[in-house]
């Protein structure tokens, strides 16, 4: 039964989203619907917070890299490119 709940939580739930409180709140209620034992549940929190972590990790990584994307494909001037900027023209009034 367990392993039935974890898997069909870590493939149905947006981890990403998924907080440390409310991964704990649902263990709670599995364990007192006797669904889960008290160890059962604390692994089941432990694992989705886990999951959660590394999806946020994940999806931030692609949404770094989509907005460079995006900016590099507007031919806008970034951070780097400006202090280039500044370094050649601190170098030139010198």
């Amino acid at each position: 039964m367990f392993d039935l709940i974890r898997k069909t939580l870590l493939t149905g739930m947006g981890l990403a989203v998924l907080t440390a409180e409310k991964a704990e709140e649902f263990a709670k209620e599995l364990v007192q619907k006797g669904q889960l034992t008290q160890e059962e549940g604390k692994k089941l929190a432990k694992e989705l917070i886990s999951k959660a972590e590394q999806s946020s990790k994940e999806y931030e990584e692609i949404i770094k890299k989509q907005v460079h994307k995006v900016i590099s494909s507007m031919n806008i001037a970034t951070k780097d490119d400006i202090a280039d900027l500044s370094k050649k023209i601190d170098d030139l009034k010198k």
